[in-house]
């Protein structure tokens, strides 16, 4: 990864990322990253089948992701990043992941006297995981990168992340120059280009924040005009 292309840095949103030493011009390619914890789709279909062939009980889908960060053995990476604001996200993904912290405490855990607390540290690390990791579109992948994943959503983005052999990379949209924050999109062009309340729903429900991005903010005090 190039290290002086970007640092972290204290944001209104708490953490960022920001161009460092040298400007990034319209197409440029930065930040390249290897993930400290990915989990392809194709990992969750093997589990799937080895269930059915087993004819064992189907697991589910937050279930499948959190034994493979078992297996792993990233828990404590994930744990690291923070927590979206849980009132926020969808009351169905909570389910999920309550019904999911227990898979794991029943493949993982031996002994009662354990299994509440354990279970909640699975619970806070699926929330964890599903905040920060970066669900890309064509890798098939969820994958946590220490630096990448530290990056605010914009809904007016200034640079792209992409995937380049299994490294996530930025390739800046527009000039950023030294000092200026580096914002990427979480959600697809679809969603960006619905309305300003549409926008914040997604992003509350899938990342459990309340999008206050310029653009958020002018079209939000525009309609209350």
């Amino acid at each position: 990864m190039d290290a002086d292309a970007v640092h972290i840095v204290a944001t209104e949103f708490g953490f960022g990322l920001q161009c460092h030493h040298h400007p990034m011009n319209v197409g440029d390619i930065f930040c390249r990253e290897e993930p400290c914890v990915s989990i392809h789709e194709a990992d969750m279909m093997d589990m799937a089948m080895c269930d059915d062939v087993l004819g064992l009980p189907v697991t589910s889908r937050y279930g499948k992701i959190g034994i493979l960060l078992l297996k792993q053995d990233c828990l404590s990476k994930v744990l690291a990043f923070c927590e979206g604001r849980q009132e926020l996200f969808s009351p169905s993904f909570l389910s999920q992941v309550s019904i999911a912290a227990r898979e794991m405490s029943d493949d993982f855990v031996e002994g009662a006297d354990t299994c509440s607390d354990t279970q909640e540290k699975y619970r806070q690390a699926l929330i964890s995981f599903q905040s920060n990791a970066w669900r890309g579109p064509g890798d098939g992948r969820f994958s946590l990168y220490q630096t990448i994943c530290r990056a605010n959503h914009s809904c007016s983005p200034n640079a792209l992340v992409g995937n380049d052999n299994g490294k996530g990379t930025f390739t800046a949209l527009q000039t950023i120059a030294p000092g200026d924050e580096i914002r990427p999109s979480y959600v697809s062009v679809e969603v960006l280009e619905s309305s300003v309340m549409e926008r914040r729903q997604v992003l509350a429900q899938g990342w459990g924040f309340w999008c206050g991005c310029h653009r958020c903010m002018s079209e939000a005090s525009c309609s209350r005009e």
